[in-house]
């Protein structure tokens, strides 16, 4: 595999984690009803909901006043399996 073919990899290796760290904001936000509803967690609620893909799994509501984004939390976990199957491929080559 070409050093430029790695390279990219790498960036989207970078780019899955970070979309999958904003994504673990987002339901830790969304967890705690407290922070969901301040102005900066009603926002960064709002913008980051177009990372998460829709799996049509209902929230659960928490004792926390807010609710667990099952969509999210599974996107994350997606996300980071497909990370690894990348690091892998750019490992062998």
């Amino acid at each position: 595999m070409s050093k430029g073919l790695k390279s990219l990899l790498l960036i989207v290796m970078d780019i899955l984690w970070a979309v999958a760290v904003a994504l673990v904001v987002h339901v830790v936000v969304a967890f705690f009803g407290t922070l969901a509803t301040t102005d900066l967690g009603a926002k960064y609620l709002e913008l980051s909901r177009y990372l998460v893909i829709p799996f049509g799994v209902d929230a659960i509501s928490t004792p926390y006043g807010g609710s667990f984004d099952v969509d999210a939390t599974i996107t994350v976990g997606l996300l980071l399996l497909v990370e690894w199957g990348l690091s892998a491929l750019r490992r062998r080559a």
